[in-house]
């Protein structure tokens, strides 16, 4: 009986009336921690960041379609993409025990048959299966359920919703920005591959939105000059050249490489991610952009 009615309950909670977003938002920011520090929502009229840091782009385009569905006003989506975004850690950091586990439960309702043939091997796949197919009382969140059964349930209280991150700290000494290029681009030493899952959800998001009539943006927010002269050579080649291949493919996308934008260093948090002064400043670059676009 307590699985019968937790089912009935999770049944309701991923209705597309809790998943709108406000009647005026027509701009979605999605992606990892790049757009979600590099974009304020607060300086772009019409825009909202559900950005998280890490996150693949299996759970990204899940969100994305989830959120398009229940959102037929949005009519631009503006997506990360770094010269990071496509590489192998994405997968392994998926296979990690204490990070799979998490956001599986957050985000498998919003996974269709095919993302969860995906992530089958996972941690806590079996888990998320028991309660969210047969109502197990497993994980189960008293929060989110209390507010479901009072009608005060919003799109930001669940756990896969993002939000702009301000960077305040300043962390551009050598020693971070090491550990940054080691986790994006090399592995026990050599460089890293590519990540065939994270390339066929970029492509998967373009075909989603075309067939929606919806402008994809590609953006690649400034990164420290200190980062950029450290990327190995061929990721600068491949992405790009990768980006170019998707906007001939799919007319209704956008390459927007702002990379190598000149910036001070009070601008940035650490190597490849923005400060709050300098989220400023870029999210009044971009709605600028947005609305010189179409």
């Amino acid at each position: 009986m307590v699985s019968l009615g937790h089912y009935r309950l999770l049944q309701r909670l991923f209705r597309p009336e809790h998943l709108r977003v406000d009647s005026g938002v027509s701009v979605l920011v999605i992606g990892d921690s790049h757009p979600e520090c590099g974009l304020n929502p607060d300086a772009m009229k019409g825009v909202v960041n559900v950005s998280l840091s890490a996150e693949h782009y299996l759970l990204t385009y899940s969100k994305m379609k989830a959120l398009l569905d229940a959102n037929p006003r949005i009519h631009t989506v503006i997506l990360g993409y770094s010269f990071h975004n496509l590489n192998q850690f994405y997968d392994d950091f998926l296979k990690k025990d204490d990070h799979g586990q998490e956001w599986l439960d957050a985000y498998f309702p919003l996974l269709d048959a095919e993302g969860r043939d995906m992530v089958r091997a996972a941690p806590g796949f079996l888990i998320s299966r028991l309660k969210y197919h047969y109502g197990f009382p497993l994980r189960m969140d008293f929060r989110i359920l209390y507010k479901l059964l009072r009608g005060t349930l919003r799109v930001s209280d669940f756990y896969f919703w993002g939000h702009f991150r301000e960077g305040i700290k300043n962390l551009l000494e050598d020693k971070y920005l090491k550990r940054t290029i080691d986790i994006h681009f090399y592995q026990e030493g050599r460089v890293q591959g590519l990540s065939p899952l994270q390339i066929y959800y970029l492509f998967r998001m373009a075909e989603d939105c075309e067939r929606r009539r919806v402008n994809l943006v590609l953006l690649m927010t400034p990164l420290h000059k200190t980062y950029r002269t450290n990327i190995p050579p061929g990721f600068l080649r491949f992405y790009r050249g990768l980006a170019e291949t998707l906007i001939r493919r799919y007319p209704r996308a956008q390459f927007w490489d702002f990379s190598e934008l000149p910036l001070p260093d009070n601008f940035f948090r650490d190597s490849d991610h923005m400060s709050k002064d300098g989220a400023a400043y870029f999210s009044r670059m971009i709605m600028r952009c947005l609305e010189n676009s179409w």
